[in-house]
């Protein structure tokens, strides 16, 4: 589930099938039709059972993230939405698509209220959350290092103990996602008030020393997530900046030897990730419409503790429902534990529409001051003038 990447997905089954290349959905009189970006088979089933106990017929498809927004995009001009979809909560932000205010009755479920932030716009809540996450946690190599550091300050002075051929730290440097506590922790952010806030102090102050590590061979610029993740499998990284997606993967890799942690801090100030849910979300006001009853039961179904719980133990993915995530909480392991409570120290990722084209004018400004193009004062009035330029053009083509 990381987010600003592209995931692999497959079709994992068909009931009453969906068909690829933008056919409708077959007849769902009596049924639901759902569609889901989430690469596992195990969602599939839940639904599939779903159906099986309320006799309600599902016609069920799984997508790549980014053709399911082009597509539902497209379907909303045809009028041939799916019932429902379940979809990263910055879908909740695409235009034309008329999502259902879900009812209080299931978000009461939910007492994170950064959760149910990551589902809101403007203040509407438009989506269900039944799966959190995707914040960023330092993994360390317990076999590398005896105490971890909780700043960078500490964590730099290690690099000179570590054995031969042996890096300190690694992550996804050249990917947004990943500058982001390094801003939040010079109290930056990317929004003010639903608005595009780039050109700042924190933004100049986060590239100067995100930047530097690089410069002082602190970390690799050129290794990307992939690269990073495996030489922290391979026992040839001491620290990995990497989301909680990755948690399951090198658990099993390096057993006893994984411990999580916070990030470090910046001069006494924490790093505060981003994160995000999943949520089920009703297109086209379907919630409100004549399939009400069938949807609300759906609903039911995946804030429903049990099924909550198999989300974790199926999906290794957070449940967002209170009880489920307090039964996490009490099991006795340490690393779930920080994870969890690193969870609540994070930052609800903005839904808002205007987020895509921040990622790429972040990307555009972040990529010119580390290639020595321009000064960080340049960088983030570039970063803000591209945002707003674009987010114009787009609420142009949308009206």
């Amino acid at each position: 589930m990381k987010p600003c990447c592209k995931l692999i997905i497959w079709f994992v089954f068909c009931v009453t099938g969906w068909s690829m290349g933008g056919a409708v959905f077959a007849d769902t009189a009596n049924g639901l039709s759902v569609a889901y970006a989430l690469d596992n088979p195990k969602l599939g089933e839940m639904l599939k059972q779903f159906g099986h106990k309320h006799q309600i017929p599902i016609a069920s498809r799984s997508i790549d993230a980014d053709e399911l927004k082009a597509e539902l995009i497209q379907r909303a001009n045809t009028d041939s939405l799916p019932d429902a979809v379940i979809v990263p909560a910055d879908f909740l932000g695409l235009p034309n698509l008329k999502f259902s205010p879900v009812l209080s009755d299931f978000t009461n479920k939910i007492d994170n209220e950064q959760v149910k932030q990551t589902a809101s716009i403007n203040g509407s809540v438009l989506g269900l959350p039944i799966m959190t996450g995707n914040h960023l946690l330092l993994y360390v190599n317990r076999a590398l290092i005896k105490k971890t550091a909780t700043d960078w300050e500490a964590l730099e002075s290690q690099q000179q103990r570590l054995p031969a051929n042996t890096e300190l730290i690694g992550w996804s440097f050249n990917e947004m996602y990943w500058f982001i506590p390094f801003l939040t922790a010079f109290d930056g952010d990317t929004l003010q008030n639903g608005k595009v806030s780039l050109d700042t102090v924190a933004m100049q102050q986060a590239l100067n020393f995100y930047w530097g590590l690089s410069q002082k061979g602190v970390v690799e610029h050129q290794c990307d997530y992939r690269c990073a993740t495996d030489k922290f499998k391979q026992g040839k990284l001491a620290y990995l900046i990497s989301g909680f997606w990755a948690y399951d993967e090198l658990e099993n890799e390096l057993a006893d030897n994984l411990q999580v942690a916070a990030l470090p801090s910046i001069n006494g100030h924490a790093m505060r990730s981003y994160f995000t849910s999943y949520v089920l979300a009703f297109p086209g006001n379907s919630l409100y419409g004549r399939k009400r009853e069938s949807l609300q039961k759906l609903a039911a179904y995946f804030i429903d503790s049990q099924q909550q719980q198999r989300l974790w133990q199926e999906l290794k993915a957070l449940p967002a429902e209170k009880s489920a995530l307090y039964g996490l909480m009490q099991q006795h392991d340490l690393n779930l534990q920080v994870a969890i409570t690193q969870l609540n120290q994070s930052v609800p990722l903005p839904s808002q529409f205007s987020m895509a084209v921040v990622w790429e004018s972040m990307s555009i400004g972040f990529r010119r001051y580390g290639a020595g193009i321009v000064t960080a004062e340049q960088a983030s009035r570039l970063m803000q003038h591209l945002a707003e330029k674009s987010a114009n053009a787009s609420l142009t083509r949308v009206e």
